[in-house]
């Protein structure tokens, strides 16, 4: 995005999750290091929806997990953004069983 401005994210899928967003890199092995926004979504049951003040050319990583223990989370899923400006999305990672 070129438009430092308020963005507001929404994941939503047919499972719950939990939510992290990450400032300009994350780091597996220090995951609270550039932490910028955690959601609990165990406590309400609902999807990760937040609202974050965005500046411009600096890249945020968006991590989205379900908020289950067993291994292969399958269902329907989408991510959201909207605001002032287009964003520019794309997967870095990989899925961990």
């Amino acid at each position: 995005m070129n438009t430092t401005d308020f963005y507001f994210v929404s994941a939503n899928g047919s499972f719950s999750t939990d939510g992290y967003l990450y400032k300009h890199h994350f780091d597996a092995y220090n995951p609270k290091q550039n932490l910028y926004y955690r959601t609990l979504g165990y406590l309400d049951k609902s999807q990760f929806k937040a609202t974050f003040y965005f500046q411009s050319n600096i890249t945020y990583i968006l991590i989205i997990a379900p908020l289950t223990h067993g291994k292969n989370v399958q269902g329907l899923f989408s991510i959201l953004v909207y605001g002032s400006d287009r964003v520019s999305m794309k997967k870095i990672g990989k899925t961990i069983d």
